[in-house]
């Protein structure tokens, strides 16, 4: 049977934070029953007719942590029942810290949640402010220690840089503060100002301001700071201490089939792509049809070839297999991207391994420009 991953996706919050794109509605007892509901009867309905044994299942959102104990421990319940978890399947929940008290995580870890990711985002209080987010530094270090105290090791905090009015001393302040903490994975990212939020609003009125050069800067200094720690930079946004890289991540990162359940989430199996829809009532109502959304030219060959070779990259340890390529497509890599392989090259941006191509550090700022240079100059 295929093996794979679950995602599951929450679209629940208490409010919108400014920065955020992704489909979420305000909880409320009436909605988040119909959510389960629906979500109960999709995760049948997806087991008939995409097999699969789930290596990880992973809660996202929205925010996850504000639904009951109870629910978690159901969805997980139904989960294992429809696609047989496995018995070391990496279990995640993310969480907001002011969602996290001693008896939710003691609850999680008796349900089989084995890894817990905190939105901490950032540990200044203006900086708070200016994302939206309802906690403080304070309840991010709470929320860290409930996790520990319910039994819960493996923990990741998100993270954001180049934020408005942020400075790299602000940055490198954040990153220790963190590591005070005894956590297993820190994701960092930069922030993508995206249509249709709060943050963009403020930033077109003249009320913050982003300072470009510094977010190189930042962007670089990160792994400077957690290897120190232990921490090993596996993938662009993603650094771990030795045992605990995301498997979730993997996942999405080397190709293997998951699939995505609740309103917006994405799917990937037999190497088709395809999205539910961004609405909790328009979800619920086309919940039989589980490819409403197909991307087709996910299945064109020459977007195949660029999306291993980019998502690939992502992976700065493993990089290109060039055997893996040959074997899937039948071609070696280099020559089908001779040219863009030479340019890059020259420029310092990979280096050839031999058996694989990796992104170098100095190219990370500029990996998404690189990236493009291997699809078709169509798309």
């Amino acid at each position: 049977m295929t093996t794979g991953g679950i995602y599951i996706h929450v679209p629940f919050c208490r409010s919108k934070c400014h920065y955020c794109s992704f489909y979420s509605v305000v909880s409320s007892d009436k909605l988040v029953e119909l959510y389960f509901d629906n979500l109960v009867k999709e995760m049948n309905i997806a087991a008939k007719k995409f097999p699969l044994q789930a290596s990880t299942l992973y809660f996202g959102g929205g925010t996850p942590s504000l639904l009951s104990s109870d629910q978690i421990n159901r969805i997980i319940d139904v989960a294992n029942d429809c696609f047989g978890l496995k018995k070391d399947a990496e279990i995640t929940v993310e969480a907001n810290p002011e969602t996290v008290s001693l008896s939710n995580a003691q609850h999680w870890q008796q349900a089989g949640v084995n890894r817990v990711s905190i939105g901490v985002q950032a540990t200044g209080q203006r900086l708070l402010n200016i994302l939206g987010r309802r906690h403080s530094a304070q309840q991010a270090d709470e929320a860290v220690n409930r996790v520990l105290q319910a039994g819960i090791k493996n923990i990741n905090v998100d993270l954001m840089y180049g934020l408005p009015a942020q400075q790299p001393e602000d940055w490198e302040q954040t990153l220790q503060f963190c590591l005070d903490w005894p956590v297993t994975h820190i994701s960092a990212y930069p922030l993508q100002v995206e249509e249709n939020t709060r943050m963009k609003e403020m930033i077109d009125a003249g009320l913050v301001t982003i300072n470009d050069d510094s977010i190189i800067e930042m962007m670089l200094m990160t792994p400077k700071i957690l290897e120190k720690k232990g921490f090993r930079h596996y993938e662009i946004s993603n650094f771990s201490q030795e045992g605990y890289i995301c498997q979730h991540n993997l996942v999405y990162w080397q190709l293997v089939p998951y699939l995505g359940l609740g309103p917006a989430a994405a799917s990937y199996y037999a190497g088709i792509r395809w999205s539910n829809d961004v609405d909790l009532d328009m979800w619920s109502k086309n919940i039989m049809d589980q490819r409403a959304n197909i991307d087709y030219d996910s299945q064109k060959n020459e977007i195949r070839m660029a999306e291993f070779c980019f998502l690939s990259l992502r992976l700065l340890q493993n990089g290109i297999s060039k055997a893996e390529f040959k074997n899937k497509f039948g071609l070696a890599v280099d020559s089908i991207y001779h040219q863009q392989l030479q340019e890059l090259s020259m420029a310092g941006w990979i280096v050839d391994k031999g058996d694989r191509i990796c992104l170098t550090e100095i190219a990370i700022p500029w990996a998404n420009q690189i990236f493009m240079m291997f699809l078709p100059e169509n798309e």
